[in-house]
């Protein structure tokens, strides 16, 4: 038991439907044809590529229990579950994917340009637009459809 139930893994949920007659959920669930090839294509998009940045957990110290997130650039994937990785010191190492995150870089500045600039050439202005959102489109983006009645 844990925390006072059983835990439930898919092969009891999937044990309890046979053997005791509960309904299987049809037309909420996808084909597992259909899972596959969705979870096929996600984690095609997922895998990193070469000269993508990530960011590698390694030690910081002798201290196996510290280790710091650093940023890194891949070079090469080795095999399925492993890539070379130029750390920042110019070495190459060879990390499982355990020990890698994609980089994802977030700005926060914002760069401003004075009409006295000439630097940057002729520059178009952008016309600003205030939308403001109709009765219908804030209704069908706020709600959910299944909630509604077809009352």
């Amino acid at each position: 038991m844990l925390y006072g139930r059983r835990p439930t893994s898919t092969l009891s949920i999937l044990k309890d439907f046979w053997t005791k007659g509960i309904p299987v959920p049809i037309g909420q669930l996808k084909s597992v044809k259909n899972y596959l090839n969705d979870l096929k294509i996600k984690l095609q998009l997922a895998a990193e590529q070469a000269d993508d940045k990530v960011v590698v957990l390694a030690p910081d110290s002798t201290h196996k229990m510290y280790g710091r997130w650093t940023s890194c650039t891949i070079v090469e994937k080795r095999r399925a579950h492993s890539y070379l990785v130029q750390m920042r010191d110019n070495s190459v190492k060879h990390i499982h994917t355990n020990k890698i995150r994609k980089l994802n870089i977030q700005t926060n500045n914002t760069g401003v340009i004075y009409e006295t600039d000439i630097d940057f050439g002729d520059i178009e202005n952008t016309s600003v637009t205030k939308h403001t959102p109709t009765k219908e489109t804030y209704i069908k983006k706020h709600l959910i459809s299944s909630r509604l009645n077809s009352d």
